[in-house]
């Protein structure tokens, strides 16, 4: 939103599925009512939910609404840009087994970006842009000012100054590149594999324990979930406020919830966050979502 701010564009919102991820028949849809759509970002690995968008469906969408559109470039290329933001999630692209979370990347996708500090230990900051048209940032981004960006000058190709909107040159792929030399991919593969792992045993705990419920099923890399209080579960077993999901998980329905419960749910998170703030026992975040406590 603050990025169509900056460029005074609408931004459409799509509805997602109860596990965070984009409804691609909503996406197509409001392709078809805002027919001079340029731009459509997907994520991998929301920041609360962690959830996966449909990458390769989602591409087919486009795809197909371009050809229908004559929405090509004179290139051949689809003239509306399909960004993945995988600043979080983005980075099961080492592991074997949670590759398939990005399947349809590399086919569909003109731009990926990936932070390496969110789940592989990098240090702060490093985040890495990726796309596989190669001139694009400099065609985009480039007014050519020869007093700072000079053709002349030894290792000129490799200045990425130039190809920036602000003209700088961090120097995050350094540590990105330090982080595989020192560990290698299949080792940061492997890191990814145990963090999904303890999620998903970090999730059956919450199943199994009176005093929490989950708020939504899990994703490979996030659980999130709902402290129950002794007075909150009378009330909420008194309403049957459970949905059992595809995959097995017990999940709290908010829907079924009056705005009385919901009030009393949200507080009782704060009340928990709050007071293990001030013990200094742990640091837990409370994310609330939308209208969700």
């Amino acid at each position: 939103q603050k990025a169509a701010n900056i460029m005074n564009v609408k931004l459409v919102p799509v509805e997602v599925d109860l596990y965070g991820r984009m409804n691609v028949d909503a996406l197509r849809r409001a392709m078809k009512e805002h027919s001079d759509v340029f731009f459509v970002g997907a994520t991998s690995g929301s920041t609360v939910k962690g959830a996966f968008d449909d990458l390769k469906r989602i591409g087919e969408v486009i795809s197909d609404f371009c050809v229908e559109s004559m929405s090509r470039s004179e290139h051949g290329r689809n003239k509306i840009w399909f960004h993945c933001d995988g600043a979080w999630g983005g980075n099961a692209i080492f592991s074997s087994i949670h590759c398939n979370l990005l399947e349809g990347l590399s086919q569909y996708c003109d731009s990926f970006t990936l932070n390496a500090h969110k789940m592989l230990g990098a240090p702060q900051q490093c985040t890495i842009f990726l796309t596989k048209h190669a001139s694009i940032l400099r065609d985009a981004n480039s007014l050519r000012a020869s007093y700072l960006f000079s053709k002349d000058k030894f290792g000129a190709a490799y200045d990425l100054g130039d190809k920036t909107f602000t003209c700088g040159r961090r120097g995050d792929a350094l540590k990105y590149w330090a982080l595989i030399k020192q560990y290698g991919a299949a080792s940061l593969g492997r890191r990814i594999d145990h963090n999904a792992c303890m999620m998903l045993e970090f999730a059956k705990a919450i199943e199994n324990s009176q005093y929490f419920v989950l708020a939504c099923p899990p994703n490979p890399f996030n659980v999130n979930f709902f402290f129950i209080s002794s007075r909150l579960r009378h009330f909420i077993q008194k309403e049957a406020s459970y949905v059992l999901t595809s995959e097995g998980h017990r999940v709290l329905d908010l829907a079924k919830l009056d705005e009385k419960i919901l009030g009393m749910l949200h507080q009782s998170q704060m009340d928990l966050k709050l007071s293990l703030h001030a013990s200094g026992s742990v640091l837990i975040p409370h994310q609330p979502i939308y209208k969700i406590p």
